[in-house]
């Protein structure tokens, strides 16, 4: 199984150019800023893209405070764009004059795997781009900085049945690395902390902040024990993002304390080895629970559902973006209530509105293998169309019976998803929003659509009128699904929320 994406690494070295004496060139170095730029290749290397760059934006940084941090190679430029292009080499036989290199090629270039190799290999990769909003509530920012580790994402893809992971796995991982791929954020790549102040009246004020990891792992699906189709329609992703993980500290006496018990009896081997070689406790590696997963006392989880990417109409696509929602998970026996001590204490992810976003992306579309294989489009003979159009036409000037109005005039959608489905949230919400405002002819900002949409009120006749294209409904949270009904009026109204 592969554990590194396809990445290419780009050194910037900026120097002071200026002539400086001989006194002066002992501190030369100090002038001297290098830069190093990684760009993910695995959307170029699958083929949903013909390029890859990296954007560096200062406003960005100062600004919102959530942007990436600039490197100091980069100083006194606003906006750094560095970026790979996939091109198509010119044959060997031809020739290639200055004025034609200087145009850019008009024709798409050819795939970056060939179409056998990529058929065989059957590619794919998972991108984990960033987990925001991670609070430090119930611990404080300061703790978080100076005791803990840097932040780290795990992820897991078990059948949800035998609890297997469906990871691909060569002969050359263990089970460790079989079960579960992990991801390391930079200290660079967290954004400052910024305070948030909860709606809630009596709920403490905290503070947040975004890490940004970037980062590709591709796999072959060839060597998986099942379809990669069959993975994920029955398989959730698991993530745990571990924030809030103590720094261990080294013993000042290595071994006092199984001397002082006299549990050293000079086989070298401890009961934590025991346990394990089993699946949990300590191993050569350091310590991981029963799932694979490294030990956290308390951490957070976000569970991905790609069975929509196996469904019409995405059966067609590659490239699949989810977002999901963290929520706190202590591994302390009681739950989190039963110490006060805020490393056994998970943060308060859903006051914060934490979120995980990631990439999941293929070579080729997701088919049912089981599947019979498309059929051919029929030849359509346009002579016969246009005669059968003409014996059907109707006279010209002959009365059209009027059409009886709909004695049903109101439709209703109701959509049921897990929580952690926040893009599909967040679409319907947005196409509400957008119908309402239309028909209530409200404009402006956001905050202020918003506003007037959640003031509105209407007459007992706008009730009843067809045509008044108001979408209503109610939404409903029990902690794992989310349903949402919406109402409304036929035509304009609901149309909308069917081509969802």
């Amino acid at each position: 199984m592969a554990r590194r994406g396809a990445r290419l690494v780009v050194t910037f070295t900026r120097s002071n150019t200026a002539e400086t004496s001989d006194d002066d060139r002992a501190g030369a170095n100090s002038d001297v800023a290098s830069a190093a730029t990684t760009i993910e290749l695995a959307s170029l290397v699958l083929g949903s893209e013909s390029h890859a760059e990296r954007v560096y934006d200062a406003d960005a940084v100062d600004g919102a405070g959530s942007g990436e941090a600039f490197p100091p190679a980069f100083a006194g430029y606003r906006r750094v764009r560095v970026g790979v292009r996939l091109v198509e080499a010119p044959a060997e036989d031809t020739a290639v004059s200055a004025d034609d290199d200087a145009q850019p090629a008009t024709s798409k270039p050819p795939p970056f795997l060939p179409a056998g190799l990529a058929r065989d290999l059957r590619p794919f990769a998972v991108t984990l781009h960033r987990a925001s909003n991670l609070p430090d509530a119930p611990a404080s920012h300061a703790a978080l900085d100076e005791l803990c580790e840097p932040i780290g994402a795990h992820l897991a893809w078990r059948h949800p049945k035998t609890m297997e992971s469906v990871w691909p796995k060569t002969d050359d991982d263990d089970d460790d690395a079989a079960r579960v791929v992990s991801w390391q954020c930079a200290k660079s790549s967290t954004t400052p902390w910024r305070t948030v102040v909860p709606l809630e009246s009596f709920s403490a004020p905290f503070r947040t902040r975004d890490a940004r990891f970037d980062s590709s792992l591709m796999f072959m699906a060839k060597d998986m024990r099942t379809d990669l189709h069959d993975a994920c329609a029955a398989a959730p992703l698991e993530l745990r993002v571990h924030d809030r993980v103590v720094r261990a500290v080294p013993e000042k006496f290595p071994g006092l304390d199984t001397l002082i018990e006299g549990k050293d009896d000079g086989s070298g081997e401890s009961g934590e080895g025991a346990e394990g070689a089993e699946g949990g406790g300590t191993n050569a590696k350091g310590p991981h629970d029963a799932d694979g997963f490294p030990v956290a006392d308390a951490y957070a989880k976000a569970v991905f559902d790609l069975r929509s990417a196996c469904e019409r109409p995405r059966t067609t696509r590659t490239k699949f973006h989810v977002e999901a929602d963290l929520e706190p998970v202590s591994a302390v026996p009681g739950g989190a209530g039963a110490s006060l001590d805020w490393t056994c204490r998970a943060g308060r992810y859903v006051e914060a509105h934490a979120t995980v976003t990631m990439t999941f992306e293929t070579c080729a579309p997701l088919r049912d293998p089981r599947a019979p294989p498309p059929t051919p489009a029929k030849t359509i003979d346009v002579d016969a169309e246009e005669g059968a159009e003409g014996e059907g036409a109707e006279v010209e000037g002959a009365e059209v019976p009027p059409t009886p109005p709909d004695p049903r005039p109101f439709r209703r959608c109701v959509f049921a998803m897990h929580h952690s489905n926040v893009p599909l949230f967040r679409e319907i919400l947005d196409v509400v929003r957008g119908v309402n405002a239309k028909t209530l002819g409200v404009d402006g900002t956001p905050a202020h659509v918003l506003f007037e949409l959640a003031h509105a009120r209407f007459e007992p006749a706008q009730i009843a009128d067809p045509s008044f294209a108001v979408l209503t409904g109610f939404h409903v949270i029990d902690g794992v699904t989310r349903l949402i009904l919406i109402e409304g009026t036929a035509g304009e109204g609901m149309d909308p929320v069917y081509e969802m």
